[in-house]
């Protein structure tokens, strides 16, 4: 009789599903725009999230039903709620641009992430008018992008072979920028925004200001 309480025990402990933790990836669909990102899972006190924004990080606080398997992240008009089945995390994201859907899945080490690709760093200007600071970082790109409307970044990611694919997601706001450098020196960047036609822009090196 003992043998089968233990059985039982150890059965339902093992339709128990664990709370994520580590790096996750995955993306979301903000208004028709889908962006990716990746959030790392703490487990303390109760579950945090945390979304990374170029090398800093804005975290959300939440927790997780090992029954279910229900997932709750909320902060400063932000919420998140999914369930884990299978290893993927399928939910809403609720924010400023009303509920979209979200699906993440626990990094994987083999993945291909991208290359380092050439040395773009510097300022640029595009002729809008923006004014486009990027550096690098290890191997990934961080591209702070500052327009009449306001700045937004860092924009993080890696080159693929033709341009570099970078995106921003911090919970709140979203945006994508590719940026395929030319034989001449100068930039072709294609910019991406929830609800906005994409815009194509042409960035060349800023002046280096006289001494």
């Amino acid at each position: 009789m003992a043998h089968r309480f233990v059985f039982a025990a150890l059965a339902a402990a093992s339709c128990l599903a664990q709370a994520p933790a580590g790096r996750w990836d995955g993306s979301v669909e903000l208004a028709g725009l889908k962006v990716p990102f990746t959030v790392q899972f703490e487990n303390g006190s109760g579950l945090a999230g945390s979304f990374a924004r170029g090398e800093a990080r804005v975290s959300y606080s939440g927790s997780f039903d090992a029954g279910s398997g229900a997932l709750v992240l909320k902060g400063s008009g932000v919420r998140f709620e999914g369930r884990l089945a299978d290893g993927v995390l399928k939910g809403t994201h609720t924010g400023p641009l009303g509920t979209s859907r979200f699906t993440a899945s626990a990094y994987c080490t083999g993945s291909y992430d991208g290359e380092a690709g050439p040395d773009i760093a510097g300022e640029w200007t595009t002729d809008a008018g923006w004014r486009v600071w990027i550096r690098r970082s290890g191997e990934d790109t961080l591209v702070t992008v500052s327009r009449r409307e306001g700045a937004i970044g860092p924009l993080a990611g890696r080159y693929n072979g033709a341009y570099f694919d970078l995106a921003h997601f911090d919970g709140q706001r979203g945006a994508l920028l590719e940026i395929e450098p030319r034989k001449d020196g100068s930039l072709d960047l294609v910019w991406k925004e929830p609800r906005q036609e994409p815009v194509k822009l042409r960035a060349a090196k800023a002046a280096a200001a006289r001494p």
